[in-house]
Formats: structure tokens, sequence, C-alpha cells
């Protein structure tokens, strides 16, 4: 199994983080995680053998270390296109899933991608 530089950085810090901070993480109740492993392709396009490893990592961090709730994390693997529209919402349509798990002025956001490039088109707007 091959464990990409993300996912070892990630160990080490969580390691860190549970030898030197507080027992358990501090409770972050409006916290949002977008996390979005694309391992598989179609059309020949190679995979991203630790596009799936890497998310689960960041999940895994965001839950323990960050404090998010599990119910607060949009977890995807393989995603489509439409599956990250219906996230992020569209250029005619902002509200995504996203927008509604968002309270102004309240969430911390985090957005983790691990895939080939970046998706294009992606664009979050909180008001």
């Amino acid at each position: 199994m091959r464990i990409s530089l993300i996912t070892r950085l990630l160990v080490g810090i969580t390691l860190f983080l549970i030898l030197t901070g507080p027992a358990g993480a501090e409770k972050n109740r409006y916290g949002v995680a977008v996390i979005i492993g694309n391992k598989n392709y179609l059309n020949r396009v190679p995979s991203v053998d630790f596009a799936h490893h890497d998310a689960e990592a960041l999940k895994r961090f965001v839950i323990d270390v960050l404090g998010y709730r599990q119910g607060n994390i949009i977890y995807l693997l393989d995603a489509s296109q439409g599956q990250m529209t219906a996230v992020f919402g569209s250029k005619t349509n902002y509200q995504g899933k996203l927008y509604q798990y968002i309270r102004p002025d309240k969430s911390d956001v985090f957005i983790y991608y691990s895939g080939h490039g970046v998706p294009v088109g992606v664009k979050v707007v909180v008001t």
C-alpha cells in the first residue's frame, strides 16, 4: 500500500497533538468539513492510489483533533461532477449542501480534496 506525504504528515501532527495537547479535542459544534477522495476515474485516467487513504486520514483528523462532529462532515469518495455540484452549488445556484450546513459567524469551514488536480468551477460563497 502506498501512503502519501499528506497522510504521513497528518499522522505525525496527530501524534504530536495527542502527546502534547489536552486529553481530547475541544468540540467545534458548528465546524463543517467537506472531504473528497477521488481515486478512481473513467476513460483510462490513471487512479490516484492514495486518495481514499488521505481522505480517511483527514476525516479522522477533523473529528479527533479539530473536534468537528461526524454529522457536520460531507465525505465523498470518487465524487462525480453531479455530486460536487450538489455539495458546492452551481454558477446559478450557490445554495448546495455545504451552504445548508454553514452557520454564518459561527462555522469554521474545512475543505479537502485528494485526486487529480483541482476540480474546475468550485466556488464557495458564504453570506
